[in-house]
């Protein structure tokens, strides 16, 4: 009998299963809640201009993804190096970090604290390594507290909502490319020396983007499923995944057309995990309920600009640290691919980090506009007379929050999934991990090649179980 998959969620790696089980001849069903495919990886067309929820830079070191991805778009991605800066006492200063930057573009007196501070923890570790219990002390125990202050600490606070101290290592771990200052000064000022091969130091300058927005990766994985014909049901929430004799039996999700049930020898679920676990039934007893809802995530209103200027900068992404400047960065899409503009003219994508349920996520789309148009002829990029046009998006599930007790509840939740025999988790949201889009893929194939018979269940969380920057 042809087997029956049930995938929970339409972003890249839910996708990427259904792609690679319908190419095997298996009968799948995709459930997507929003209107459209691509989750975080979706783009959005307005007035003949392209725009992603946040511009994306596919890169990876698995040559057997880049090859997929590459066909599937066929062969139209653009190899691009990454220019970002970060916008910080009224100068832009490179990142990573470069000490020309840190000990030139500031004040004297604070060049010499960062200086001696680095050097002081540096010593200090040689004789009595410190310990890393929250991304604040991550930071201080590799670059001292004067860089942390002036930098890290305020944009890191800025995005998450929360205080750094309150925040895992983990995140500093996987997402701050330099390992300690002489990396900084190495990247800096000498420009042949080895390869540092600390797991953690790597910074991967190189990216590809395809020619009309990231989400034609999306679009190309859901045309190949509906030519073999899976089917996606998008406008779909679920509403209850029904678990029998420790597997699932079945799911029940509404719809434009109603109510619909279907039953699965699989069930891929890629849709954020407190969500999931409350649509179990039989409902999940109170301690695993109460770890679900204390995982959280931060979301992100996304204010998208087109302008009538040939170009507003050079770089790809801009990151704004001063609290009083409501976006945290914000990106030139035509610096990713020039056929996702209008010849002549450009556009802005702008991303405002907050909760779901405050005030910027609910604001008034014009009462924003005129706040950020303010703050963007402060900073000196754009005036208001250059604005054509503009729009709102906004996800609810922007970044799992890997707060300092996130661990212990995420085991809880994972020890509950992983013995149900024919459930597979996956995904950045499935696994609450703060994944990549490759590894969002890679995921996928996996989940498939799990059902298949050609991959172990374990090997799909292994994808990203491993500590180190993840670039």
């Amino acid at each position: 009998m042809k087997k029956s998959v049930v995938i929970l969620g339409g972003g890249l790696t839910g996708l990427s299963a259904a792609w690679q089980l319908t190419k095997y001849g298996i009968k799948v069903s995709v459930i997507e809640k929003e209107h459209y495919t691509g989750g975080l990886s979706a783009s959005i067309e307005k007035d003949g201009f392209i725009f992603d929820f946040g511009p994306h830079r596919f890169h990876t070191h698995d040559n057997k993804i880049l090859e997929m991805v590459d066909s599937l778009v066929g062969h139209r991605l653009r190899k691009l190096t990454k220019s970002t800066k970060i916008w910080f006492m009224k100068k832009y200063f490179d990142y990573p970090l470069k000490a020309k930057d840190v000990f030139l573009n500031i004040s004297l007196m604070l060049s010499l604290s960062c200086f001696f501070d680095y050097l002081f923890v540096r010593l200090k570790n040689k004789f009595k390594p410190m310990q890393d219990t929250s991304f604040e002390t991550w930071v201080i125990n590799r670059f001292g507290k004067s860089i942390y202050n002036f930098y890290f600490g305020p944009y890191t606070e800025k995005t998450w909502g929360r205080p750094p101290s309150m925040l895992s290592s983990s995140y500093a771990e996987q997402r701050i490319p330099a390992m300690n200052l002489l990396d900084v000064i190495k990247r800096s000022f000498i420009t042949k020396f080895k390869k540092d091969n600390h797991p953690h130091s790597p910074y991967d300058s190189k990216f590809y983007y395809p020619y009309k927005g990231i989400g034609e990766i999306a679009h190309f994985l859901e045309k190949g499923i509906l030519e073999h014909g899976g089917k996606i049901y998008t406008d779909s929430n679920v509403r209850k995944v029904t678990i029998n004799n420790k597997k699932v039996q079945s799911v029940t999700f509404s719809g434009a057309t109603g109510e619909k049930v279907i039953e699965c020898d699989y069930l891929i679920s890629t849709i954020a995990l407190p969500d999931f676990i409350k649509v179990v039934v039989p409902d999940v007893d109170a301690p695993l309920l109460s770890a679900a809802n204390n995982l959280s995530y931060r979301s992100i209103v996304f204010l998208n600009l087109i302008i009538d200027r040939p170009f507003v900068t050079s770089h790809h992404w801009i990151y704004i640290p001063p609290k009083n400047i409501l976006f945290n960065r914000l990106s030139e899409i035509k610096n990713f691919s020039v056929d996702t503009i209008k010849d002549g003219m450009t556009s802005l994508c702008l991303e405002i980090p907050c909760d779901k349920g405050d005030l910027i996520w609910n604001s008034k789309p014009e009462d924003l506009y005129e706040k950020v148009v303010l703050q963007l002829e402060e900073i000196g990029l754009v005036s208001k007379e250059d604005i054509r046009n503009y729009f709102i998006s906004r996800t609810e599930y922007g970044y799992p929050i890997y707060d300092i007790t996130h661990a212990v509840k995420l085991e809880k939740l994972m020890k509950y999934v992983d013995q149900l025999d024919n459930l597979i988790v996956a995904g950045r949201q499935g696994l609450f991990k703060y994944i990549n889009m490759d590894h969002a893929i890679k995921m996928g194939i996996l989940s498939a090649d799990v059902i298949m018979g050609y991959a172990k269940k374990e090997e799909v969380a292994q994808v990203c179980a491993w500590k180190g920057y993840y670039g």
